[in-house]
């Protein structure tokens, strides 16, 4: 049993120290990201986003471009929507939107309404059918938000409003 428990809290202190290092990474990343983009909004035409393939920076950059986008308005959010769309936010949102979680698909989904183009409407209209309701509803706000909505006859048929939705 001796054994057992030196095993067992070794194991959960190698956890720990892990979970701090993913962490402390994690503020180092967000700490440089908003940075640079700062610098960026600035006019520092010198300072680019790296590119970065470890998937908790890409994860980084989707949340960042959601609380950002949606505190500025104007030729600021504007700038950012370019920002972070050649950093390949958009993309990473419209794989995020056939993701099996329904939470980080609807997250998707309501972040897309800022990259405003064909390919964030093709991938919200798509979503339209997606088998969680919270998706389709975000994405149904998306697309009137992005003024690509289909006709309001067309959406209560695929919200299936009346019918099995409230």
């Amino acid at each position: 049993f001796m054994l057992i428990s030196l095993a067992t809290m070794a194991t959960l202190i190698l956890v720990r120290a892990v979970t701090v290092a993913r962490s402390l990474r994690r503020a180092e990343w967000r700490a440089e990201a908003l940075e640079r983009i700062f610098k960026m909004l600035a006019e520092d035409k010198t300072v680019q986003l790296p590119a970065r393939t470890q998937r908790g920076y890409t994860r980084l950059l989707t949340g960042l471009a959601s609380d950002l986008l949606a505190l500025l308005k104007g030729l600021e959010h504007e700038h950012l929507v370019e920002i972070f769309q050649g950093a390949g936010v958009r993309e990473i949102l419209i794989g995020d939107l056939r993701h099996w979680n329904a939470r980080q698909s609807q997250a998707a989904a309501e972040n897309l309404r800022f990259f405003r183009s064909p390919e964030s409407v093709a991938a919200l209209r798509a979503a339209l059918v997606h088998r969680t309701p919270e998706v389709r509803l975000a994405a149904a706000l998306s697309l009137a938000e992005m003024e690509a909505a289909p006709p309001v006859e067309e959406l209560v048929r695929i919200l299936h409003i009346g019918s099995t939705e409230q």
